[in-house]
């Protein structure tokens, strides 16, 4: 009974959000895992360490832009839409801002936060995919121009990225040549051109 006992405590304990989550000061270690676990369906905790993150960003413009991008793949993922999201419903989330029926957009807001501290830097490559998920917010809220405006960024920001970093190798996109060649094409599909 005491095994039977054990094993459930040890089962249950195992569904905390909190679980192998470890805790650090490091934004950049804090912003990683909130990855991961956005990837596990673990929002909540996702959500705490994204602000935590934030909170321990130093004057670094691209710290605090990747924890605002990280924010917006948050309040996107299929994890907040579905598992969690009867509790944010309930207890909101920790951007008070932020409902379940606003965060679309506010997540687009958060990628136009991350876009503009970005352009702060030289960190093209960073702002290339932040433009890239703009468009795609965009897109999902049927707002044309944003898109276009959006992957017109992201191909100038991926252009800059080779121009400033001529030996960079950016990760390509399955069945295009290129970045830029993707970015063309979804322009096109997206009838921006």
């Amino acid at each position: 009974m005491k095994k039977i006992a054990l094993s459930t405590i040890g089962l249950l304990l195992s569904g905390c959000s909190a679980v192998g989550v470890i805790e650090s000061n490091d934004p950049w270690q804090n912003l990683a895992q909130a990855d991961a676990l956005i990837e596990q369906g673990r929002a909540t905790t996702a959500e705490r360490l994204i602000v935590k993150a934030k909170n321990f960003c130093n004057d670094d413009a691209v710290c605090p832009a990747m924890a605002d991008r990280e924010y917006a793949l948050l309040l996107l993922s299929s994890s907040v839409a579905s598992t969690w999201a009867e509790h944010y419903r309930e207890h909101g989330f920790l951007d008070k801002t932020v409902t379940m029926q606003n965060r679309t957009a506010k997540a687009a807001e958060y990628l136009e936060q991350a876009a503009a501290q970005l352009k702060t830097t030289t960190a093209y490559d960073k702002l290339s995919n932040v433009h890239l998920l703009k468009a795609s917010v965009y897109h999902a809220l049927q707002n044309n121009e944003g898109t276009c405006s959006s992957f017109a960024l992201a191909l100038t920001a991926y252009q800059d990225n080779l121009h400033h970093n001529p030996n960079a190798v950016p990760q390509g996109v399955n069945g295009y040549a290129s970045l830029g060649d993707y970015i063309v094409a979804q322009q096109k599909a997206a009838h921006c051109t």
